[in-house]
């Protein structure tokens, strides 16, 4: 589900993921069974199950089942990691 968000082709979106009031793109790749909410995020991977809201994040990597909110930079964190 996309609803108020904008994405900025080149991207890859995974199954049952949900997309509000953000902008993704260029250049990121989802992953199944995330939630993206109020972020800005580009040049990213973001593995699947990952939760990132209030987010500004550039040339990042986010893994599985990581939780973001409020953050605001380059930013690289493994599985099960919550910021």
């Amino acid at each position: 589900m996309f609803e108020n968000s904008v994405i900025i082709e080149p991207c890859y979106i995974g199954k049952n993921v949900n997309i509000l009031n953000s902008v993704i793109g260029p250049n990121v790749s989802i992953g199944n069974d995330t939630v993206i909410e109020n972020s800005v995020i580009s040049e990213s991977i973001v593995f699947k199950n990952a939760v990132i809201k209030n987010t500004n994040i550039t040339n990042s990597m986010i893994g599985n089942f990581a939780v973001i909110n409020e953050s605001s930079k380059i930013i690289n964190i493994g599985d099960y990691s919550q910021i």
